[in-house]
């Protein structure tokens, strides 16, 4: 008996781990799915800050806003079956969700307003004083952007540089090769005049933030059983230096140069290993790095230290577009800088935009043949007949719609518009599903440098 008493005490103290109230789990996991919507419209906006707000409160203080930062994205042009242009209606404007976490992936053609798009975005989770939106604590930002059909004479740049037109800090960091060519074409962009607020320096790496599997991607040492000789002695000594670093997140890079000298690499090993050591130190700024000519400068003071903060509020340009740059290193720098990046996320909320991605990402999965069923047709009409400036929109946790005559909370079939994910007496907010809506990007706050160049 004493056993199974100590059995059912365990059984019981293992089932307060669960919560058995359905009513209270729904009743969360519906304000979950409130609060993380990408995009939400004006009427469901107002209907939840009427009615659902009650539930939202901060240590008994006052009320916590479901929505505590968004930006005007667009207007929903109405429903996709039909091409006619719907009224204007208020309700119809469509935000996007700031405070939460999500992705988005934008594509069309030359000219259709994808960068455009993009900046919208940015000046919604950049811009405190917004007259397009709410934002109390800005977000730092980073575009990672890469032309590969770039010349000293060519190059295209990013367009969101252009936000600097409204007091946005905006930092190009750019390749060392090609600095001269792009500090010039950034800081005479058409329409923008000069900035303070742009300022274009050249990328180098901070050696207080190198780390071991930094230095292994920027030497091009992989993982493989066909790696030369010299290379098994550099990961040994790369071994032996992380598991004395006691605990340290960085590595110091002069120290591993003088391990490395220590070592009696023959002739021919000398040259290859040379030319990885100089690929890496390329990325350091000049003089930091003991034997790499030049005076030596204190780490602590060097350049490349303070271009790896990001503050609230600030844009970060990370344009490689560079003739002795291709695709694969871009990649590999892109990596690295996200890890950086990613470094100071606890200090700031944050948004990263892949910038004209198809120029650089490789390994894309190639197209396949599908069959064309009246579905996919259908589709492609609304697509040849959006204007410049308008987009169609699939986001599935979308709350868009509103309905009446419901007061129960239901999961939708396969054969309804989307699910049902708050309700009161009369109201229902619903998701967008498996639907698309039509929508016209708003104007830019910033000044617009992506209009299409015409031949005269």
């Amino acid at each position: 008996m004493a056993e199974k008493s100590s059995f059912n005490e365990e059984a019981l103290r293992h089932l307060r781990l669960i919560n058995v109230d359905e009513d209270e789990g729904t009743r969360k996991h519906l304000q979950e799915e409130l609060t993380t919507a990408p995009l939400f419209s004006a009427l469901v906006r107002e209907v939840i800050e009427n009615e659902y707000q009650g539930d939202h409160i901060v240590n008994g203080k006052g009320r916590k806003l479901v929505y505590p930062q968004y930006g005007l994205l667009g207007l929903r042009m109405g429903s996709t079956t039909s091409p006619d242009t719907p009224a204007v209606d208020e309700d119809d404007l469509v935000y996007a969700n700031v405070s939460a976490p999500w992705s988005a992936f934008i594509c069309g053609s030359q000219g259709s307003g994808m960068s455009h798009t993009l900046s919208c975005m940015l000046e919604n989770s950049l811009i405190e004083s917004s007259p397009a939106g709410k934002l109390s604590s800005p977000l730092a930002g980073m575009v990672l952007h890469y032309d590969k059909f770039t010349a000293f004479s060519s190059t295209q740049l990013c367009e969101a540089a252009y936000l600097c037109s409204s007091n946005i800090p905006v930092r190009v960091l750019v390749s060392p090769s090609n600095y001269h060519a792009m500090k010039n074409a950034y800081e005479n962009l058409p329409g923008l005049g000069k900035s303070n607020l742009l300022r274009v320096v050249p990328m180098y790496l901070p050696q207080k933030h190198l780390n071991i599997s930094m230095m292994k991607t920027l030497m091009g040492i992989n993982a493989g059983d066909d790696q030369p000789l010299y290379v098994e002695v550099v990961i040994k000594i790369l071994r032996e230096m992380a598991r004395t670093s006691q605990g340290q997140s960085h590595l110091d890079y002069n120290a591993f140069k003088r391990r490395l000298e220590k070592e009696d690499f023959l002739t021919r090993q000398n040259a290859p290993l040379n030319m990885r050591l100089e690929v890496l130190e390329s990325f350091f700024e000049p003089g930091t790095v003991v034997g790499s000519g030049g005076k030596q400068k204190n780490p602590a003071k060097a350049l490349s230290d303070d271009l790896w903060d990001f503050p609230k509020g600030s844009l970060t340009i990370v344009d490689l577009s560079c003739p002795f740059i291709g695709p694969d290193d871009t990649c590999t720098l892109f990596n690295i800088c996200v890890s950086l990046f990613l470094k100071g996320r606890a200090d700031a909320g944050q948004i990263i935009a892949l910038d004209e991605a198809h120029n650089h990402i490789a390994g894309a999965a190639t197209a396949r043949a599908n069959k064309e069923g009246e579905t996919s047709l259908d589709l492609f009409g609304k697509i040849v007949r959006l204007g410049t400036g308008e987009a169609l929109v699939f986001c599935p946790t979308a709350m868009l719609d509103v309905t009446s005559g419901l007061d129960h909370i239901e999961e939708s079939s396969e054969s309804n518009r989307g699910s049902s994910v708050a309700s009161t007496e009369h109201q229902t907010v619903t998701k967008l599903g498996s639907e698309h809506i039509r929508l016209r990007v708003r104007k830019r706050i910033t000044a617009d440098g992506g209009r299409s160049q015409l031949a005269e």
